[in-house]
């Protein structure tokens, strides 16, 4: 196995919701554009992937880290490591703000010259007996800083805290950033301030306060090697005087170790906590990560005194060398609200489900190379947010097998990331010990769709207070559940109601809100999603879709409240339309290729579902159609097939094949999907 090039990062429905970054905010005005998967790039050249479910981070490779975490704002920030010693000092954190950047149309330009440049500059610190950070950045690589922001009224008599930072040599740390957060009332205060040569002075309301740093360890090139993470969990604040605290680095002494039943060395270490105050109204969460095998070091914390603490650590490796079956480990351990000062697992068979992980490729990737993803959905964290990383990078199509723990519950979200910048996630799903399983990612044709969702998901074909979103998921796979995108693409999306057009948009969008329903009418919405000059595609290049629905105020099923939806009031439940849905299952190779003169193609026609909630009314027409030729002329397939299972067939032939379904319900409801070179058929 090679290095890692992505990471992920986990939200969960309400933190997905509060985002607006799959489709738009909860309650969006009249007319919305709802924007897809959203892919923002930080100055530093790591591009930040919002898909689904999921956000996954293109970082530079190995030997590296990140720091993401909830501001005060309510935004969500990804810090990457070698941006830390100038963080609060040349960077400033807004540069950081990926909610923000995805909000605001990835704001942020490509800088690669910053990355390299921060590499080269802590590099030389380190080699010269440096903190990391010493050396200033060149002015002409410093990205501009935000406006200055307005002067603030204290509501609250501030009194002066210090905090004095220690590194692991026991000198005074550097440039370190800290996370404070009044534990009384997050309200109150919850900021990031940085630590100048091991001191921070601030002024602050007095009370109970958490504070929390992360500092990367570098060598002389610049990649992170390891990373200490110190948390003070509980300290006062008092009303009189200054109040000074030390974060010491070199309490940091502790490490998670597994073992495993077959070899395996670990190279990923993540840390999760979730830190609540007295109101339980405001939480502050983070995630701390290292790419590879530098240990992440940890101080050893007691519960919490005022507030909750909640702790959790995922862990993975894999062989040094692998064998002919390629395999790894997955597991995660909740540690409750304590940070042990021992944390030795060993991983038992009997804790483990086995998942065979099956990754299609495309024969015209220059690089095809991919990556799986994961994150514990941990019920500790669910008032937060969770992150995960893999290292798994491999060249795909690709078979292996994943060892998966259980002892967190088995509740999981995988995601899966190619380098063509192609990402595709799946729906949480609990993974019991001793079963098996197998998964197929990326198995075409990659046609756009809604989703067949069993579990908790946003609902992006709802009303709601008699108000419409309304978008499409740019691509799904073979499996009902995926969904994912391709953040170079064009795109092009249109929606009608009762014939008038109500939105015609651009690339970037995929569908739109807050879109008045008088009383019963019929929607029309087209999608285009093309990749025809992105480089790595030869399969399901274009892919053009026509949805009509009926909508009939109050005969659409409703969803629970934890299902978010488009809708102009969070409080007004969400009703799912009865949506055609198409899912194909080809008869191909690894690469999404034939090699039969007779092509069979699986084809399931259902409605879009969330939470399991969906139209059930009959499917009463289905047709195939197949073209090679660039659609001068059609053949219809031989369709077998009923109740939305299907079996189609026809006779390969030289050219690049084009495939055309179409299919209706008893409501009227009714959807056409063709795709543009939908596979690939070998040469003989």
């Amino acid at each position: 196995m090679t290095a890692v090039k992505y990471r992920l990062v986990i939200a969960g429905t309400a933190a997905l919701a509060a985002f607006g970054l799959l489709t738009g905010p909860a309650s969006a005005q009249p007319g919305t554009p709802l924007r897809g998967p959203s892919t923002v790039t930080l100055v530093t050249g790591d591009q930040v992937t919002v898909n689904g479910s999921t956000q996954s981070i293109r970082a530079a490779g190995r030997g590296s880290a990140f720091m993401s975490f909830t501001g005060s704002n309510g935004d969500r920030y990804v810090i990457p490591g070698i941006a830390e010693p100038y963080l609060g000092r040349q960077l400033d954190p807004s540069l950081f703000d990926v909610t923000a950047l995805a909000r605001n149309g990835n704001a942020n330009p490509a800088n690669t010259t910053l990355g390299a440049t921060l590499r080269r500059t802590i590099g030389a610190d380190i080699a010269a007996g440096r903190p990391a950070g010493s050396t200033p950045l060149p002015a002409d690589v410093v990205p501009a800083h935000p406006a200055t922001p307005p002067t603030v009224t204290p509501h609250f008599p501030l009194h002066i805290l210090q905090i004095d930072g220690i590194d692991a040599n026991g000198q005074p740390a550097a440039a370190l950033p800290v996370f404070l957060a009044n534990t009384d009332s997050m309200n109150e205060e919850n900021t990031e301030l940085p630590l100048i040569d091991g001191v921070a002075r601030i002024a602050v309301p007095a009370g109970d306060y958490t504070a929390v740093a992360f500092d990367p360890q570098f060598d002389n090139t610049g990649s992170i090697t390891s990373a200490r993470q110190v948390v003070l969990n509980d300290f006062v604040v008092a009303a009189t005087g200054t109040t000074t605290v030390t974060l010491d680095e070199r309490t940091a002494t502790s490490r998670v170790t597994v073992a495993t039943p077959r070899p395996a060395t670990q190279d990923l270490a993540v840390d999760e906590f979730v830190r609540t105050d007295a109101t339980g109204a405001s939480t502050s969460s983070f995630s701390f990560d290292v790419n590879g095998a530098g240990p992440l070091l940890y101080n050893p914390q007691p519960p919490a005194k005022v507030g909750t603490f909640y702790y959790l650590t995922q862990w993975g490796g894999q062989p040094t060398t692998q064998p002919a079956d390629p395999y790894r480990f997955d597991v995660a351990f909740p540690l409750g609200n304590v940070i042990p000062a021992t944390a030795s697992f060993t991983v038992r068979p009997d804790q483990l489900a086995v998942v065979h992980q099956h990754f299609s490729g495309d024969p015209g990737r220059l690089d095809p190379t991919g990556e799986l993803l994961l994150g514990p959905n941990d019920p500790g964290l669910a008032a937060g947010f969770f992150t995960s990383i893999s290292p798994t990078f491999e060249p795909f199509p690709e078979d292996m097998t994943e060892y998966l723990g259980t002892a967190d519950g088995g509740e999981w979200i995988q995601s899966t990331a190619v380098t063509n910048a192609t990402a595709m996630s799946a729906d949480q799903r609990t993974f019991r010990a001793g079963h098996r399983y197998s998964i197929d990612w990326l198995h075409g044709p990659l046609g756009a769709g809604f989703g067949e969702h069993a579990g908790p998901s946003f609902c992006i074909v709802c009303t709601s207070g008699g108000q419409l979103g309304f978008a499409f998921n740019a691509m799904t796979d073979s499996a009902p559940d995926h969904i994912g995108d391709t953040f170079l693409a064009q795109t092009h999306f249109t929606l009608a109601v009762n014939g008038t057009t109500v939105t015609d948009q651009g690339t970037g969008v995929t569908g739109v809100g807050g879109v008045p329903l008088p009383g019963p009418v019929t929607i029309e919405a087209t999608f285009d999603n093309d990749v025809t000059g992105v480089a790595g595609f030869s399969q399901s290049t274009l892919t053009h879709t026509d949805a009509t629905v009926q909508y009939r105020p109050g005969a659409d099923p409703t969803l629970p409240a934890r299902d978010g939806c488009g809708g102009p009031t969070p409080t007004t439940p969400c009703a799912i339309l009865p949506v055609l849905n198409l899912t194909y299952d080809l008869a191909t190779d690894g690469n999404n290729t034939s090699h039969s003169p007779v092509q069979f193609l699986g084809l399931r026609v259902g409605h879009a579902t969330v939470d399991g909630i969906g139209s059930h009314a009959p499917i009463t027409h289905v047709t195939v159609a197949v073209s090679f030729d660039g659609g001068t002329t059609w053949t219809p397939a031989n369709v077998l097939g009923s109740n939305g299972f299907y079996v189609a067939t026809w006779r390969n032939e030289a050219g690049g094949p084009m495939l055309r379904v179409t299919a209706a319900d008893a409501g009227g409801d009714a959807i056409s999907q063709t795709i543009t070179n939908a596979y690939t058929i070998a040469t003989p």
